[in-house]
């Protein structure tokens, strides 16, 4: 399984540019990898980047949830 984030970028951007859509390339990750290492929506967010032109494998700032929340 994949611990890096980037990695996982680095695999779906690769069947981006062969044309594969994104459910397909979920299932052919995981077949390889496991079940867990890329998950469906994770994927659609990233293919949208990708077709909007952004293929950087660097994260976006403040794409991510809080980690806690202080009132």
């Amino acid at each position: 399984m994949y611990d890096d984030k980037r990695q996982k970028r680095v695999l779906l951007l690769h069947y981006w540019n062969k044309g594969v859509n994104a459910t397909e390339a979920v299932r052919k990750i995981n077949d390889i990898e496991s079940d867990d290492t890329v998950n469906i929506r994770q994927a659609q967010r990233l293919f949208k980047r990708f077709k909007e032109g952004d293929t950087s494998l660097e994260r976006i700032e403040g794409s991510s949830r809080m980690s806690s929340f202080d009132i």
